[in-house]
């Protein structure tokens, strides 16, 4: 069986990422449209766009882009999901790197770096299931059982909550198997004491450098998985 990717002409795809890198909405959308009549693949169509958000999030690693840009690159991914997504098999298209469950803990409400990390998130091509914020570490521990994620992702602002974040942090690990999941924390409270007594896996100080955290784990994780075979 031939990969869909492979035969797709390199020209298509080079233009298609640089509308969305370039933060073209509307020329990205007629090119979507153009690329599917003339009989691409949607799953090149898919890496297509994943390849531009990762130029995006490369941008705002360098200074380039604001967080102004990743919403704006968030908004045009989310169109073009809705118009690939009924051509494209169930979970396929962005399971590539990993999948991140993420949630701002119980008791604070605060979003934005959550919301930037996931952001930056997509942009690298995770599938990001953010349950919101004032999230119960029950629910965190339910909702892992459910998806099976590679990683938790924990947002903490408010020192109130350092009680919670801690029980979130416990049940993931003493109720899934170990090494299953990998927690990591992060928010404008967090630092190397926080980390310390509430015993998550990683921290993170910002958005970014918990992105980076998220692909040296998950590279280690498939680096372990193909010694094992």
């Amino acid at each position: 069986m031939t990969d869909p990717l492979v035969n797709d002409p390199t020209p298509q795809r080079e233009h298609l990422t640089e509308l969305i890198a370039g933060l073209k909405e509307k020329e990205a959308m007629q090119e979507i449209f153009r690329m599917l009549a003339s009989g691409s693949k949607p799953a090149h169509v898919m890496d297509c766009c994943m390849q531009g958000m990762r130029d995006v999030g490369k941008q705002f690693e360098k200074g380039r882009y604001f967080i102004a840009a990743l919403i704006m690159a968030g908004e045009i991914m989310r169109r073009a999901t809705l118009l690939l997504e009924p051509y494209l098999p169930r979970q396929t298209h962005n399971r590539a790197m990993g999948v991140i469950l993420l949630g701002t803990i119980l008791g604070d409400i605060h979003d934005l770096g959550k919301n930037l990390f996931a952001l930056l998130a997509r942009c690298e091509g995770y599938e990001v299931v953010d349950l919101g914020v004032d999230v119960a570490p029950e629910r965190f521990l339910a909702e892992a059982r459910k998806i099976g994620p590679d990683l938790v992702g924990i947002s903490c602002v408010l020192s109130s909550t350092l009680p919670d974040l801690k029980k979130a942090v416990e049940l993931l690990h003493g109720e899934l198997p170990k090494g299953d999941v990998n927690v990591i924390i992060g928010g404008s409270y967090v630092d190397e004491n926080v980390f310390g007594h509430v015993q998550a896996d990683h921290w993170a100080s910002d958005a970014a450098r918990g992105i980076q955290n998220c692909n040296s784990i998950i590279a280690e994780k498939k680096k372990i998985s193909g010694s094992e075979r």
